[in-house]
């Protein structure tokens, strides 16, 4: 208990000197992280490079507690042992500081942190009873040490936020530690206590340093690696959620940003100003209460998952139903309009309507593809027509018109009008006030336009078949005009009497 009292003292200590010292050459070189007015809303200029004094700290604490123990066993060997992986990801957060590196580089460099880690034996081998597969350890200690790190670098939005919520987690993974007898996140946490302490009194509102993306992967980087041996101790697999409850916040935050970005149809790894601490903000909320509250619900997630980790059978389920509606209350809260709109079109089958619109084009393609006249043309667009509830059908193709009206005339409607070509064309009407149309109505439009306009040159009427329909009108015609000479003619003799109505008294 001495040393984790001198570690984390050490730390502390290193930490306060450090990062003021930092801060003041970060600014004389103008190592500056600079407001856009968009996603970076600060009021000036600030150093972004607050991991370099933590990492310091730390390094610099667990030198001291080797020099006054006097022996290279006062440090646990799996701290050295993942002290590469540690500084590996601090430099992969240090370029993107400094370079801003692409995505694709920086998940790379996370990726190849997380291996390094794995191989120096912190490794996810069970979860709970259940011993996981020799090939998908390594999958699934990167993915978890991945996740989490991004979930901390994500979070790293307002002032204290990222760092606040890391000292916060960093306490429950040390109580954790002690509680199961284990060195390695005993001795990380207790670091990374003091460093974040330290550090938090010049990166709180308003900040005069930030974490910067070197901070906020070292942190998220050390806690789930200390999560991986957290959750090795679980008996079941409640208890291996633990680590992730512990983790709540910046986990939670991820979440629904991938599932927000997904359900919007925007690239993973886009920004946006959707994170919690920007609907917080949106809300009316201060920059220090926003914080104060997500601290509070950090706190809450923390207690839950030590109870988790040391209550009985009940109590994990109680803990766990607890998350639950803490997490449940926090969607509600937050008003994600996406996530109520994927609950409604679930409610109303909005996926198997889906999959059927889309069944119903493909089949439509096809056909159309396969027709052989303008009438067979004709008859699977009426057919697509009333399956997908459109009120009005026409189609002009090849100067042969159609026209269907399966529930009448709408008093009001909107009209999707496709050209197609030369005067040809095809109209739908959809009544208003009716259920949500197709959502497939863009792909039908361009699928019916592509396939109809191919198919206009091949029913369109030859010259020999305009020249007879052209025989035919006049003739017909012709036949209209002698009957009305006739009857002409008739009446100058008297003979129209016939054609005249008689009166009867």
């Amino acid at each position: 208990m001495v040393s984790i009292s001198i570690l984390a003292l050490a730390s502390f200590l290193f930490s306060l000197l450090l990062t003021p010292l930092l801060r003041d050459f970060a600014l004389k070189r103008g190592w500056l992280d600079i407001p856009d007015e968009d996603r970076k809303t600060h009021a000036t200029p600030c150093p972004r490079l607050g991991g370099v004094p933590i990492l310091a700290a730390c390094t610099a604490a667990f030198g001291i507690l080797w020099i006054a123990e006097a022996r290279a066993s006062a440090v646990p060997r799996t701290v050295w042992e993942a002290a590469g992986a540690v500084g590996l990801m601090f430099a992969v957060g240090l370029l993107d500081d400094f370079f801003t590196l692409e995505p694709w580089q920086k998940l790379g460099g996370e990726i190849a942190a997380a291996v390094v880690m794995f191989h120096s034996g912190i490794r996810i081998e069970h979860l709970g009873p259940a011993l996981v597969p020799v090939p998908l350890r390594a999958v699934a200690t990167v993915v978890w040490l991945v996740g989490c790190t991004n979930a901390f670098n994500l979070i790293d939005g307002a002032d204290g936020l990222a760092g606040g919520l890391a000292l916060i987690a960093s306490l429950a993974v040390f109580t954790a530690g002690m509680v199961h007898g284990d060195t390695l996140p005993t001795f990380a946490a207790a670091a990374l206590i003091g460093a974040l302490a330290g550090f938090l009194r010049f990166n709180f509102h308003r900040a005069s340093i930030f974490l910067g993306d070197c901070g906020s992967l070292l942190a998220g980087f050390v806690l789930a690696a200390c999560g991986v041996v957290w959750s090795q101790h679980a008996t079941s697999l409640i208890a291996v959620t633990a680590p992730a409850i512990a983790f709540a916040v910046p986990l939670f935050d991820t979440a629904i940003s991938i599932l927000r970005r997904f359900l919007r149809r925007q690239p993973i790894f886009s920004g946006d100003r959707d994170h919690i601490h920007h609907r917080l903000l949106d809300r009316g909320f201060t920059a220090t209460r926003l914080v104060g509250a997500l601290y509070c619900m950090g706190a809450l997630a923390a207690v839950l998952a030590l109870i988790e980790t040391t209550a009985g059978p009940l109590g994990r389920a109680s803990a766990l139903a607890a998350f639950a509606a803490l997490l449940y209350a926090a969607i509600q809260y937050l008003r994600y309009r996406e996530f109520g709109l994927a609950a409604r079109a679930l409610r109303q089958n909005g996926v198997r309507a889906t999959v059927r619109s889309h069944l119903t084009l493909g089949r439509c393609e096809e056909a159309l593809r396969d027709a052989l006249s303008a009438e067979e043309c004709w008859q699977v667009i009426r057919s697509v027509g009333r399956d997908l509830g459109f009120s009005d059908v026409a189609l002009c193709l090849g100067g042969h018109i159609y026209r269907d009206r399966p529930m009448g005339r709408p008093d009001g409607h909107w009209t999707l009008h496709i050209p197609l070509a030369g005067p040809d064309y095809l109209r739908f009407m959809y009544p208003l006030g009716s259920p949500k149309p197709p959502a497939i109505v863009a792909p039908l439009a361009d699928a019916l336009h592509r396939t109809l306009t191919a198919k206009a040159g091949e029913f369109a009427p030859q010259p020999e078949e305009i020249r007879a329909r052209a025989a035919r009108i006049l003739a017909k015609r012709r036949m209209r005009m002698r009957a009305i000479a006739a009857l002409a003619a008739a009446s100058d003799h008297g003979e129209a009497e016939a054609f005249v109505p008689q009166k009867h008294s």
